[in-house]
């Protein structure tokens, strides 16, 4: 059992972009033949990003099979980064660090908890 499996985590954090890219279709889709209205996105967003998170940190940590707190919470950390870079990139807006530090601790939890359930499901742990 040495350090953290980074392959385990590359496989994790491509799930959570391939889960985030499928789910935001999806949404696209009934948007647009449903009367649900567009103000609901920005729930519909986080919604989908806390549950790609934490299925990508399962994936990730059962992957692993030891270590899920630490796999987990890379997994959700990556995905934090990527949208802070994403943020500063288009939006050109500066961050509001308070909303970025609520948004990272709700990825955290939900890579923490994800990491969990794989290293459960992984029968190592």
């Amino acid at each position: 059992m040495g350090g953290l499996n980074m392959k385990a985590i590359g496989k994790g954090f491509v799930s959570v972009l391939v889960l985030m890219l499928i789910s935001i279709l999806v949404v696209a889709v009934v948007l647009f033949f449903t009367s649900i209205t567009e103000e609901h996105l920005p729930r519909m967003a986080f919604i989908i990003q806390v549950l790609s998170v934490l299925l990508g940190s399962t994936i990730a940590a059962k992957i692993a099979g030891c270590k899920g707190l630490l796999h987990g919470l890379s997994v959700a950390l990556l995905l934090v980064l990527l949208l802070m870079f994403l943020n500063f990139i288009w939006i050109q807006n500066p961050c509001q660090w308070l909303n970025w530090l609520k948004t990272a601790g709700i990825m955290g939890l939900a890579g923490v908890i994800g990491g969990m359930i794989g290293v459960g499901l992984s029968g190592q742990g």
